[in-house]
């Protein structure tokens, strides 16, 4: 949408206060409240300026700014993320990009992926698309309380096991219908919400694999900054219509020890006048031989680029449950990528977790596949379970955020020219930070286990 279009959307739609949002560190949007007056036409080229913000950038966001930067920071308006908000009746919202004296910010979440987009197609004369399943669970409230000598987590849901609906069997709820799928009135107006206000389609959703409320929903095709821009908007509606319900959402990879872990699998496609350049029907498992690169790439990097897909504790903790290899083959939980010959976009990752900033995890897994296609890396495609291979098995993924870490100090030299290095280095201070914190406190885990020995 040109920003003139917006401009009249504003005043037919009669805006009064714009969103302004942005991705932080997590994925996760901010958002500067603009009076509508103030949009211009120069709000799209120069930006807004981002005053009185150090509340959102705050360390942890976007590293330290120095106070001398504050007059230089301004926010760039995407006219095609115009979207208005249900909630809000003379509200809008609008995702930007982050400029610094009017040239690109350099710790803007967005710009690794708008920068490998670019590298692809210019690559390939190919755009990169994406569809998106993303799981998560739906609880009635969280009480949590972490103080020494006191920890308590609790997380009441209608369809606990522990507290089971009247409506509700013990037997597994995949495919569970009206009234037996609680909280499939709160997934629909999720769904409507993204699509007949932000034009993210859903191709289909319901209850999930899990005993408990667990929830997914498909996203249809889209290039993959629309992408992660969908995503991140799938976790604000999520909590907004959650929380008018009294419920909340939780993306956790592995919420609940005891049931299924969260999966964020990403279905990808490059199309070139129409057609799926990683498609080829005639080969066995339905892949090009720029199909076979792209994965060669990914596999070959994966360590590496765990670090973005798989980015907390808890992500690791997801991997304990759910072994993967480094490896793609045919449906089998233990590979890291599918493939499925019977269906378009037919390569899935299966390793990311919902707990991923789409932005960075997208442009890493792409800056990898594009290595791949340079490098002409063709990947392997297991026939059998990895699990079980006869010969050499492949090698496991990383099981600790520590060993991905690793990964990326001795193989970041195919994101040099997409990720830059403020980027990098503010992720992984962020987390390494969350990785010692965890690891000096004991665990209600440790005081069942070990309190009385």
């Amino acid at each position: 949408m040109l920003p003139e279009e917006v401009l009249d959307k504003l005043e037919s739609d009669a805006i009064k206060w714009v969103e302004v949002q942005f991705p932080d560190i997590n994925g996760n949007l901010k958002a500067k409240h603009v009076n509508f007056s103030k949009i211009t036409t120069r709000s799209f080229t120069e930006g807004i300026e981002a005053k009185e913000m150090s509340g959102v950038f705050s360390p942890d966001t976007y590293s330290e700014i120095p106070p001398s930067h504050w007059d230089n920071i301004k926010l760039a308006l995407r006219g095609e993320t115009y979207s208005k908000l249900p909630w809000s009746p003379t509200g809008a919202r609008m995702i930007a990009r982050i400029k610094k004296d009017n040239e690109r910010y350099l710790k803007d979440f967005t710009y690794p992926l708008e920068r490998v987009m670019e590298a692809f197609e210019n690559a390939t004369d190919a755009q990169i698309n994406v569809r998106q399943k993303i799981e998560f669970y739906f609880v009635d409230g969280a009480s949590i309380d972490v103080r020494e000598g006191s920890q308590n987590i609790n997380l009441p849901t209608k369809e606990s096991t522990q507290n089971p609906s009247s409506l509700k069997s013990a037997s597994p709820v995949s495919f569970a219908a009206d009234p037996n799928d609680t909280y499939s009135s709160l997934r629909q107006q999720v769904v409507d919400v993204m699509e007949s206000n932000f034009n993210y389609p859903s191709s289909d959703h319901g209850h999930s694999k899990a005993n408990g409320s667990q929830q997914y929903i498909n996203l249809d095709e889209m290039d993959a900054l629309k992408g992660a821009d969908a995503f991140a908007s799938l976790k604000m509606v999520s909590r907004y219509v959650g929380m008018v319900s009294m419920a909340l959402p939780t993306f956790m990879a592995l919420p609940f020890a005891e049931s299924s872990p969260n999966d964020y699998a990403i279905r990808f496609g490059a199309l070139r006048k129409g057609l799926d350049i990683f498609s080829d029907e005639e080969d066995e498992f339905g892949l090009s031989q720029e199909g076979y690169y792209f994965i060669g790439g990914i596999l070959d990097h994966l360590p590496a680029i765990s670090i973005f897909t798989n980015p907390t504790i808890n992500s690791y903790k997801r991997l304990w449950v759910l072994q993967k290899y480094i490896s793609a083959g045919l449906r089998d939980n233990h590979n890291a990528i599918y493939i499925n010959k019977s269906r378009d976009f037919s390569i899935e990752l299966l390793f990311p977790d919902p707990l991923a900033n789409p932005y960075l995890a997208l442009a890493a897994i792409i800056a990898a596949g594009l290595d791949g296609i340079k490098k002409k890396k063709s990947g392997h495609v297991y026939k059998e379970s990895p699990s079980l291979a006869s010969k050499k098995k492949p090698k496991e993924m990383p099981y600790s955020f520590i060993d991905a870490f690793t990964a990326l100090e001795s193989d970041s030299e195919f994101l040099s020219d997409i990720f830059t290095e403020d980027i990098i280095y503010a992720y992984t201070r962020l987390h390494l930070k969350e990785y010692k914190e965890a690891n000096y406190r004991p665990t209600a885990y440790e005081y069942e286990r070990y309190f009385h020995l």
